[in-house]
This record gives structure tokens, C-alpha cells and sequence, in this order.
């Protein structure tokens, strides 16, 4: 069974380099968008998903379907308010 208001996020941990700190890199899955936020070192990797999707207003529900650790990434499901499809990647940005 298909639900229309559901996508997933592929985040990903992006060490830090010679010039930038730790990043987040964050794919909506069904727009195919994109975009990368300083980590928040207040959080772990979980912590800081948590903190950012509770903040999207749009956002009703969402777990984590795959840990994948050894990659540094995360698929996390998300159900939508409304029957709609946001762009999280703008609500993300605009908290951020």
C-alpha cells in the first residue's frame, strides 16, 4: 500500500576538514534536494535529526529505517501534515 504523504530524508555525518567543521548533509528523497547544515555539537548525529524535524512544521511523524553507521548515514520516514508534500529542505534551511 502506496501513502501520498510520506517521504524520506538520507542524512548523512560529513566529517570535519582543514577549513570546515562537521556538516549534515540532507537529501529529500522525493524532490531529489539538497542541502548541508554546520553540526550542532550539542547532539549526536540522532540527537541533531531529532532536533531539526521537530522543529519543521510540516512534519507529523518520522522514524529512523535505516542506521547505517559505517556510512555515517541515516534514512529517516516521514509523514507530512495535510496529505502534502513540503519542501523540507527550505523549512530545514530557513531553521538553520
Amino acid at each position: 500500500m502506496r501513502t501520498p504523504n510520506t517521504t524520506a530524508l538520507r542524512v548523512k555525518y560529513l566529517g570535519a576538514s582543514n577549513t570546515q567543521g562537521s556538516r549534515l548533509s540532507i537529501a529529500q528523497l522525493n524532490n531529489r534536494k539538497r542541502c548541508i547544515i554546520s553540526y550542532d555539537y550539542r547532539f549526536d548525529t540522532m540527537g541533531q535529526i531529532e532536533n531539526t524535524l521537530k522543529h519543521c512544521p510540516s512534519v507529523k511523524d518520522w522514524n529512523i529505517i535505516v542506521d547505517n553507521t559505517q556510512n555515517d548515514s541515516y534514512l529517516v520516514g516521514l509523514t507530512f501534515h495535510n496529505n502534502s508534500f513540503a519542501d523540507l529542505i527550505m523549512e530545514i534551511k530557513a531553521i538553520n
